[in-house]
Order: structure tokens, then C-alpha cells, then sequence
């Protein structure tokens, strides 16, 4: 893994123990500059690259191939024919890089036959292209895991899972930079991707996991997973990836095909993803993959285990509030449980329509003695919504709210001014992942 860097960033305090080398990006040059490269090369525990990102100079570049460093990085659409100098240093290894800011290329595999047919000397070719959906990404891995010679990576925020799937697919370099330090979009930084991802554990032998949805960048389950995964010894990767609804059917060909062992699945895919799994859950928040797609959902299980250590579920009054698919996972796991659920919500058109599939009722004025937050109130935009929450609640109440993003939702806030019995979003989150997590151990 290369750390991102400048000529200016030289006098910073590199975490040599947590990177393999050092990119420095040449976008001025001058003699006075030489010695301080130098002593980048010259450093015994990194590699340099050294990406000349200027006009083509060829003596400027020969001072600093006489210097040796273990890298050079050159544009594939310089005119200048390479070939001399890459027999003259043969000993430093030569990158040819394509960038395309706009869009990632509709045939990635001829683009790096086209670059490889032109530069067969290059050691390596890189190819970095804006991804504008993540199924951009997905292809740009796939190339990956075809060419051993290749660098790909997709930038962008879609682009994130190219840069850490790098390991497993034994690309041969991969990029980030200090904290605070991004200077594009997809850029992770050196302290997330070993805090976070525990990087430096990833390798060929690691199993791929990750979330599906459209918007996931609320979701904590990167770090909750990771977690999970590394305090088991088990040697796994998960990451977040957004998809439309358009992308779901191609995406999980790829992702299957790619060597995803599982993933979470989060709005608004939790019902369109039954289509391409085998399942008997009209909602489905987890996949495994394996000779067949199977499909279970983890988050009524998980609010009714958590509620059960406080209360009977047996013949106790619930109301669910909101009329989604996590409202309807959860209402049907109670009803299980033999609840007496009732259920409110907004559109009359959803409400009656849930009411009738799941036999329960719709709500009407009185105590209960568990009432859920499953509407959108609380996530994203909708925080500042106008619902009033006391009117649902009593100091008897167990207050069960669904949105983790945050811990003091609009629900949670009136809950507490009544006293009820707090159960927090996060809880639901943890006790659902937990499940999720043992569910995919059975793949070992």
C-alpha cells in the first residue's frame, strides 16, 4: 500500500509501519528538489513511486531514474515513446496510468489490452476511472481479479470497494493518504483503513461481506462487522455499497460471481431482493450466498429477543408505528410471539395494506405496553417531521426505536420526557447484526 503524497508533504510524520511506500506526486520540479527525493529513495524501509505528473522532460526525468526509486509513474497518453528509457532503468519498475475523471470505460478488459499493446515494457498498467455507479466498480474488480499486471481503482464515493478489495485480489499497489489529507472523492485514509478495516489483516484467503442499499452512508455495520469479524479470529472484509433498485439483478450476479460470501441488505432493496433468492420471508435483510441464494430477515427476530428481556410478549399490546419493511418484519415476528399488534401510519393506502396481509389492526387511542418507531422520522431529512410521539406513549410503555444513525431520535426525546423504558436504535442494529453474523458462520 502507497501513501499519497507531495513534494510539500516530505517534512510530515509518515507512519512508515503502517504503509509499504510513498507516492510522491511530482507536479514541480527543480534541481532543489532532487536531494530531498533522494532521501525518500534512499530510506531503507519504503518504496518510492514517484508519479511525474508534468509535460514530458526527459532529462528532469533522467536525475530522477539516476536515483533509482522503486517506482515511476508515467501518463499513457504521452506522446513520448518510453521504450528507450524503460531499457536504459530497467531496474526501476514503470507504471503506465490512465485517468478518466468522467466516467469508468464500457469495455474495461480492451482498454487494458489497448494500453498493454502499446507499452508491452510497462511493468504494470493502472487504470483509474470515476465510477458513476458502483456496478462501475464491480467491473473495475473484476479486472482486477483477471490481470495480475493491473492496477484498478475507481474513484468517487462508489469507487471505495476498489480500494479496499485491493488485497484480495493481490493488486499490486494500492493508495491513501494521511488524515485530513483527502484531496479527491474515494480516497480513504491510512488511519480508517487500519482502524476500521484492519487492513494490513486482509490478504487472498479473506471472505467478502458487505451491505446493500441506496443511501448507505448512515449505516455504522463496517465498523460494527469488522469488529465481529476480527474479535472471532475470522478473516473477512465487509464493506457498504450503494445500488439502485435498477442495479439490483446485475449486481448480485457480480457480486456472487466476484466471491461475496454475504451480505446485508438495507432500504430500499429489502423487498426487491426476494426475486433473486430463495426465501420464504416477504422481507429479506440478509443473503448468503452458496449453491443457492438464500435469504432471511434478522430484524424481527432481533426486536423481539430484545424486547422479551424485559417483558411477555404472549398477549401484550404493541403498536408499530410506520407501515415500511422493517415495520412489517418486526410486526409479524411479534405477532409470532402472540402479540396483540396494532399499526399506524401516515398513508392510510399502506396502513390498510399491511393491516389486511398481516391480519393485525390498525390503531386506535389506548395504552400499550410496546410501542415501535419504525417510521422515517429520525433518519436522514425527515428528523424535523411534525409527528407527535406522546400521543402514542405511556410512562408503562416500552419505547422501541429503530433508527440507529442516532441516539436521541424525535422518539426517543418525548419518550424520555414520559419515562417509558428506552430500548435505542443501536441495540436493534447490534442484536440484528449478531444474528446476521452467526447465520453467515455457517458457511465455515
Amino acid at each position: 500500500m502507497a501513501l499519497f503524497l507531495s513534494l510539500k508533504d516530505l517534512q510530515k510524520t509518515i507512519p512508515n509501519q503502517q504503509v509499504d511506500g510513498i507516492e510522491l506526486r511530482i507536479e514541480y520540479f527543480d534541481d532543489s528538489q532532487l536531494v530531498a527525493i533522494k532521501s525518500w529513495i534512499e530510506k531503507p524501509s519504503s518504496q518510492i513511486i514517484i508519479a511525474w505528473k508534468l509535460p514530458f522532460d526527459q532529462e528532469a526525468i533522467e536525475k530522477i531514474l539516476d536515483l533509482s526509486p522503486s517506482y515511476i509513474d508515467v501518463d499513457y497518453n504521452c506522446t513520448f515513446n518510453y521504450d528507450e528509457l524503460m531499457r536504459k532503468y530497467s531496474h526501476v519498475k514503470w507504471i503506465v496510468s490512465h485517468h478518466d475523471f468522467e466516467k469508468t470505460p464500457s469495455c474495461l478488459i480492451s482498454k487494458y489490452q489497448e494500453m498493454r499493446s502499446r507499452w508491452p515494457l510497462a511493468t504494470y498498467i493502472k487504470i483509474a476511472a470515476m465510477a458513476n455507479s458502483t456496478v462501475d466498480s464491480l467491473r473495475m474488480i473484476e479486472l482486477s481479479q483477471n490481470s495480475c499486471d493491473v492496477i484498478a481503482i475507481c474513484m468517487g464515493e462508489l469507487g471505495k470497494i476498489t480500494r479496499l478489495l485491493a488485497p484480495v485480489f493481490n493488486m499490486p499497489i494500492s493508495y491513501t493518504c494521511l488524515k485530513g489529507e483527502e484531496v479527491a472523492a474515494g480516497q480513504i485514509n491510512v488511519e480508517e483503513l487500519h482502524e476500521t478495516y484492519f487492513y494490513d489483516k486482509i490478504n487472498s484467503e479473506t471472505q467478502l461481506f458487505g451491505l446493500i442499499g441506496n443511501p448507505v452512508s448512515f449505516s455504522p455495520s463496517h465498523i460494527t462487522h469488522n469488529r465481529y469479524f476480527r474479535s472471532s479470529n475470522w478473516n473477512a472484509l465487509y464493506v457498504k455499497m450503494e445500488f439502485t433498485t435498477e442495479e439490483i439483478e446485475e449486481a448480485l450476479s457480480r457480486l456472487d460471481k466476484i466471491g461475496f460470501l454475504g451480505l446485508s441488505v438495507t432500504m430500499p432493496h429489502k423487498k426487491e431482493v426476494r426475486k433473486y433468492l430463495e426465501t420464504k420471508e416477504d422481507v429479506v435483510n440478509t443473503i448468503r450466498f452458496g449453491k443457492i441464494r438464500e435469504g432471511i430477515n434478522t430484524d424481527g427476530i432481533g426486536a423481539a429477543s430484545l424486547v422479551e428481556e424485559l417483558i411477555d410478549l404472549k398477549g401484550a399490546k404493541v403498536l408499530v408505528l410506520g407501515a415500511g419493511s422493517t415495520a412489517e418484519s418486526i410486526a409479524k415476528a411479534f405477532l409470532k410471539k402472540g402479540a396483540n399488534v396494532s399499526i399506524w401510519n401516515r398513508s392510510l393506502d399502506r396502513l390498510n395494506s399491511l393491516v389486511n396481509k398481516l391480519g393485525c389492526n390498525q390503531y386506535s387511542q389506548g395504552e400499550f405496553d410496546v410501542v415501535v418507531q419504525s417510521t422515517s422520522v429520525g433518519f436522514g431529512d425527515s428528523e424535523n417531521s411534525s409527528i407527535d410521539f406522546s400521543q402514542f406513549i405511556s410512562k408503562k410503555s416500552v419505547a422501541f426505536e429503530v433508527v440507529s444513525s442516532k441516539r436521541d431520535t424525535p422518539f426517543i426525546i418525548q419518550a424520555k420526557l414520559k419515562g417509558c423504558h428506552l430500548i435505542y436504535g443501536m441495540e436493534l442494529f447490534e442484536r440484528q447484526a449478531q444474528l446476521q453474523f452467526h447465520f453467515w458462520k455457517q458457511i465455515n
